[in-house]
């Protein structure tokens, strides 16, 4: 289960603390037969329902505060298997590798929106030393939350203007887009969240404004031309190798580092080891950006182990690995 954001987790104690509209039972209403909300919380009209637990232990008011952070972490959860399997169907393999991830990745954002109704509806002590906790939200009240807070977000949706990007390098241009592109990101999952909620778009111009910003960006990511650079890794001979993750995801490499925007440079680390049937190559490839002005913008690294009859073969299964590691890494760093 994913971790609650630290803005909800300081939202889910803010309502515990002040909650009172639905007391929380006596020590000795809390104890007896399970509720079957313990397993399947349900849905009535426009409620939905959470329920998480936590060992109790002396500090009551913590075990209370932790049961009720999971309770909403799981109604969080399912919002987010909902929202996922309608999101799946509007992508399409036309949009490019970058806008497909942007898309599916629309329901993990939705943890990052504080929902300031969560109730706090009922509890539950087991006996063998847990307390569950029972949430609810009630959805029409959120889904107004929702459309404020999306019209107060609006202005930072703007495109960057002439006066701030003139005479900026393509990477100050690139990072001017993301931070659009972060309160877009922040806008959609709103968006879905409202439609789940209230059954159409949290605004009528917003499906319209969601693809111009993307379709912008997207079209910014798709001219920067790279070049990679293996000279300190595994030489000219695996080029092949680091470059097909890429090209099969449409990311290619321009031949000659003249002709890029940006340069990757690679470099590794490894180890051979003979083995009683074949031999062994733990890989350290550690990569940098390098943006127009020479400056190391964006870094990364990841280690991979590779077996094979030969060092060669143990090495390539090792490199093979490494770029699919690294070209997910790349494609994140573009869906801010």
């Amino acid at each position: 289960m994913r971790a609650l954001s630290a803005a909800t987790a300081l939202g889910v104690l803010g309502l515990l603390a002040a909650c009172t509209s639905t007391p929380v039972p006596s020590d000795t209403e809390r104890v007896g037969e399970r509720p079957s909300w313990v397993v399947q919380p349900t849905r009535s009209g426009p409620v939905v329902y959470g329920s998480g637990g936590s060992p109790l232990d002396d500090n009551l008011a913590a075990s209370q505060s932790r049961a009720r952070q999971a309770a909403t972490a799981d109604l969080m959860t399912g919002l987010r298997v909902r929202i996922m399997a309608e999101t799946r169907s509007e992508v399409t393999e036309a949009d490019g590798a970058v806008s497909r991830l942007y898309s599916q990745s629309v329901s993990s954002r939705v943890d990052d929106i504080e929902l300031d109704d969560v109730q706090l509806e009922d509890t539950w002590e087991s006996p063998d030393g847990f307390l569950y906790v029972l949430v609810s939200l009630d959805t029409a009240r959120a889904a107004e939350r929702l459309r404020q807070a999306w019209r107060d977000d609006l202005p930072a949706m703007a495109e960057p203007t002439a006066s701030e990007l003139d005479g900026a390098g393509l990477w100050a241009r690139f990072t001017a887009w993301q931070r659009v592109m972060t309160v877009v990101g922040r806008q959609q999952a709103r968006d879905q969240l409202h439609r789940l909620f209230a059954g159409r778009a949290v605004d009528p111009d917003w499906p319209e404004l969601y693809q111009s910003r993307r379709q912008q960006y997207t079209a910014i990511v798709d001219d920067i031309s790279l070049y990679l650079d293996t000279r300190d890794a595994t030489g000219q001979d695996n080029r092949t190798v680091l470059t097909a993750p890429w090209t099969e995801r449409g990311l290619g490499f321009v031949d000659q580092p003249a002709a890029a925007d940006w340069t990757l440079r690679l470099s590794t680390r490894r180890e051979n080891r003979q083995l009683e049937h074949g031999h062994q190559v733990l890989l350290t490839v550690n990569a940098e950006l390098v943006d127009e002005l020479g400056q190391i913008r964006w870094q990364t690294s990841t280690q991979r182990r590779g077996l094979g009859g030969s060092s060669d073969r143990a090495l390539r299964q090792a490199l093979n690995s490494a770029a699919e590691d690294l070209v997910t890494a790349w494609i994140n760093s573009l869906n801010p």
